[in-house]
């Protein structure tokens, strides 16, 4: 019995350990960018506005620059748009209730943790443009083809990750 007990301890250890050395090689930004992620997924759009900067880009083809979300005053898809947070959390609002929370909880809780990335861009290896070297990108593939939504996480002034654009076809 003793000999199990200390083996137990010695692989909690290393698990602790383990994890440890995964989370420092994780960058802040890439931390942030899955927390991020969990409040999507949850659709927890109270959550989701500590994550998002003041103004927004959302990308053109974005799902929230259709017209039925009423937050592109022209309702041009082939555009990018800068909004403020608050408009685009009531998007996000309207977008998940339309939904059901239930559903999007179980549509995007649901994804497999291999179809969630985050790199730190660097040089020209950028997938968006407006992308800047040092920002944090979190891709998730949502489907079996090339559907992918993208956000885009930078350090404010006072070193917050923030949410400062997204391309998403939900």
């Amino acid at each position: 019995m003793r000999i199990w007990l200390t083996q137990v301890v010695l692989v909690g250890c290393v698990l602790a350990v383990g994890s440890g050395v995964l989370a420092a090689e994780q960058s802040s930004g890439e931390r942030k960018a899955r927390a991020f992620w969990k409040a999507l997924a949850q659709g927890d759009v109270m959550a989701m506005k500590e994550f998002y900067a003041e103004k927004v880009t959302l990308k053109a083809g974005s799902e929230l620059l259709k017209p039925r979300w009423a937050l592109s005053p022209k309702a041009d898809r082939k555009k990018d748009l800068a909004i403020e947070r608050d408009k685009l959390l009531a998007g996000y609002e309207r977008l998940i209730g339309g939904a059901g929370r239930e559903r999007w909880r179980g549509a995007f809780g649901k994804i497999d943790a291999k179809k969630i990335t985050t790199a730190v861009a660097k040089g020209k290896d950028k997938p968006l443009i407006g992308v800047l070297s040092g920002d944090t990108v979190l891709t998730v593939a949502t489907g079996p083809g090339d559907d992918r939504l993208v956000f885009v996480l930078r350090q404010d002034k006072l070193k917050r990750w923030q949410v400062v654009a997204e391309a998403t076809d939900y």
